[in-house]
C-alpha cells in the first residue's frame, strides 16, 4: 500500500512540474507571439457608390464602378466583384469589367463587389444601385455573302495643321517631340532613316512618301527613342506624366524593316491606344510580331483600330495580330511567311471587320479566339501548314 501512495505522489509532483514549466511570470499559459504588422483593431471596409456602367447588350463591355471605403485607412487588398444572371454566375474575380456573352438575350445581369483590405478582411457584399439590367441583342452583322461594309475601326479626327518635314537620315523623334503638345503632321521624306524605340502621341500622323519610296530600319546606333518597350514604332495607351488615353494616331506611306530587331515587336499599339490608322505599310523581319495590339485585359483594351493596305512577312510570330480590341477592321491586307505564328491573329476582338485580304505560307492562316461579331469576307486563305 505504501508503495502505491508513493508512485501517486510521484505522479502528481511531475505533473505539478509540467504545469509550471508551461507557465510564464505573469501566469499566462503558451501565448502565441503576437504579429508586430497586425493592426490592433481592424474594421471590416465597405463600398458605397456601387453602379454598372455599359450598354447592356451582347458583346459590350460592363464596368462596375464603386469607392472604396476603409475606417482604419488601409488600402484596398483583392476586392471580389461578381456578375451574375439570377440562374447563373458569370464571372467572379478581381475585374471591375465585363463582357457579355452570346446567348443570354432578354435575360437580366447584375454585379455585387464585395470589398477586401489590403489585410485581406473580407467586408459584406454590395450590390449594384442598378442591378437587373435586361441584356439586349447585339448589331446584326450582315451575311458574309452581303456587298455591305461596316463602320467598324477607325474613325477621322481633326488633324492638326502643323507639319514638320524630314530629310532622309533626319531624326524622327525630335519631330514628333516638335509637335507637342497640340499634334500634327511628320513627313518623312523619300529615302532611308534608322530608328529605335519611337514613341508616337496623340494627333499625330507619321507618314512617308510612298511604301516604296520611304523605309525606316530598326537600328541600335539610335538611341534618343522614348518608348520602353523594345520596337521600331510604339504608340502606349498610357504614359506617365500623360492625362489623357493616347488616341488619334495615323502611320502610313513606308516600309518598316525590323530583321535586327531581335525578340520584340517591329510596330505595337498597346495598354489601350484609341483610334489608330496603319495605311499602305510594308512591314517585316521582327523577332515577335510585326504589327500588333495588345492589351492585357478588357480594362486596357483598344478601340476603333483599323489596318489597311498592309503587307507583312517574315515575322518570328504573328503577322497582323490584335488582342482585347472594340471595333476594328483589316482591310485589303497581305499576310505571308510568317512561319512559327499566324496571318492574322484576332484574340478576344468585339465588333470586327476582315474583308479583302490573303493569308497564305504561315504556320496557321487565320484565328479568331474569344472574338464575336467579325464579319469575315471576301478573303483568301490558303496554303498554310
Amino acid at each position: 500500500m505504501y508503495l502505491r501512495i508513493k508512485k501517486i505522489k510521484n505522479i502528481a509532483i511531475i505533473f505539478s512540474i509540467t504545469l509550471l514549466l508551461g507557465c510564464s511570470d505573469d501566469g499566462s499559459a503558451n501565448k502565441p507571439a503576437e504579429n508586430p504588422n497586425s493592426p490592433a483593431q481592424n474594421n471590416a471596409p465597405t463600398a458605397s457608390n456601387v453602379s454598372i456602367q455599359g450598354t447592356p447588350k451582347t458583346s459590350e463591355v460592363l464596368t462596375l464602378n464603386y469607392t472604396f471605403n476603409d475606417k482604419d485607412n488601409d488600402g484596398e487588398g483583392k476586392t471580389i466583384i461578381t456578375w451574375s444572371t439570377p440562374a447563373k454566375e458569370l464571372q467572379r474575380g478581381a475585374s471591375k469589367t465585363f463582357v457579355i456573352p452570346p446567348g443570354y438575350e432578354g435575360d437580366t445581369i447584375g454585379a455585387w463587389v464585395r470589398p477586401v483590405d489590403e489585410h485581406d478582411l473580407e467586408g459584406t457584399s454590395y450590390a449594384a444601385s442598378n442591378n437587373m439590367l435586361t441584356i439586349q441583342a447585339a448589331t446584326t452583322i450582315p451575311p458574309s455573302n452581303s456587298s455591305a461594309k461596316t463602320n467598324w475601326g477607325f474613325k477621322d479626327f481633326p488633324i492638326p495643321p502643323q507639319t514638320i518635314n524630314v530629310p532622309a537620315g533626319g531624326d524622327i523623334q525630335e519631330a514628333i517631340n516638335s509637335l507637342l503638345p497640340n499634334g500634327g503632321t511628320v513627313h518623312l521624306e523619300a529615302g532611308t532613316f534608322y530608328a529605335k524605340k519611337l514613341r508616337i502621341y496623340s494627333n499625330i500622323v507619321l507618314e512617308g512618301s510612298g511604301r516604296d519610296q520611304t523605309r525606316i530600319i530598326y537600328s541600335n546606333s539610335v538611341t534618343n527613342g522614348l518608348a520602353e518597350e523594345d520596337s521600331v514604332i510604339s504608340i502606349k495607351g498610357k504614359i506617365a506624366g500623360q492625362d489623357t488615353i493616347t488616341h488619334n494616331i495615323i502611320i502610313r506611306d513606308m516600309t518598316v524593316d525590323a530583321t535586327n530587331i531581335g525578340k520584340a515587336n517591329a510596330i505595337q499599339l498597346i495598354y489601350g491606344a484609341n483610334n489608330i490608322l496603319v495605311d499602305n505599310i510594308e512591314v517585316f523581319g521582327a523577332g515577335k510580331s510585326n504589327l500588333i495590339v495588345w492589351n492585357p485585359d478588357w480594362n486596357k483594351k483598344s478601340e476603333n483600330i483599323t489596318f489597311k493596305n498592309i503587307i507583312s512577312h517574315d515575322s518570328g510570330v504573328h503577322g497582323l495580330s490584335m488582342r482585347f480590341v472594340l471595333s476594328a477592321s483589316l482591310v485589303n491586307c497581305k499576310s505571308y511567311h510568317n512561319l512559327k505564328g499566324i496571318g492574322w491573329d484576332w484574340s478576344r476582338v468585339y465588333y470586327g471587320e476582315v474583308s479583302n485580304s490573303h493569308s497564305y505560307n504561315n504556320l496557321q492562316g487565320a484565328k479568331f479566339p474569344g472574338s464575336s461579331y467579325i464579319y469575315d469576307h471576301d478573303n483568301v486563305i490558303e496554303n498554310n501548314n
